[in-house]
C-alpha cells in the first residue's frame, strides 16, 4: 500500500499547484482502496483460554490487521461552478480510462503491470484534461491507516 501511495504522489506531483487565495472546497474525490492492506503483515499474539479439559489451557491465536483507505481528491475554488463540473468530469473519465488500461494489461499479461498501467493512464489523462485550470487546483490524496482490534485470524 505504501508503494501505491508513493506512486500516486509521484503521478500527482506534475499537476499539483499552489492553491489560490480564494476559499477551497473538495471538488472531486475517488476512493482508490478501502479495506485490509495486503502489503502489511498482520500482528499476531497467542493467549491461553480454558479448554474442554479442566485444568488444561488451550492456545488461541489472535490477529490485528492494517485497515487503509486511500482517497484521491481535488480541491479548488468554490465560486467557480464550471470548474467543479469540469474537474468531476475529468476525474471520472480518468478513472474509467485507467480501469480500461489496467484491465487490458491484466488480460494480456496475467496481472503484471496492471496497477502501474492504471496509475499512469489515469494520471496522464487527468493531467491532460485539467491542464488549463490547474492553477486553481490542489490535487492530493489522503492515506488513512489504522490497526483493527484483536480478533480471530
Amino acid at each position: 500500500m505504501r508503494m501505491l501511495a508513493l506512486s500516486i504522489a509521484i503521478l500527482l506531483f506534475g499537476v499539483s499547484s499552489s492553491p489560490s487565495a480564494t476559499a477551497q472546497q473538495r471538488l472531486w474525490q475517488h476512493v482508490l482502496h478501502d479495506g485490509i492492506d495486503p502489503f502489511t503483515p498482520w500482528q499476531t499474539r497467542v493467549d491461553w483460554v480454558p479448554s474442554s479439559i479442566p485444568g488444561i489451557p488451550a492456545p488461541r491465536t489472535q490477529c490485528k490487521k492494517m485497515r487503509t483507505k486511500i482517497i484521491l481528491y481535488v480541491d479548488g475554488p468554490s465560486s467557480v461552478g464550471d470548474v467543479i463540473a469540469r474537474v468531476q468530469r475529468c476525474g471520472d473519465d480518468a478513472i474509467r480510462q485507467g480501469l480500461f488500461s489496467g484491465l487490458g494489461v491484466a488480460l494480456l499479461t496475467g496481472g503484471a503491470g496492471a496497477l502501474n498501467s492504471f496509475l499512469a493512464t489515469a494520471g496522464s489523462s487527468f493531467k491532460a484534461c485539467v491542464t488549463n485550470i490547474s492553477n486553481y487546483l490542489r490535487i492530493g490524496y489522503d492515506n488513512i491507516a489504522e490497526w483493527t482490534d484483536w480478533g480471530v485470524c
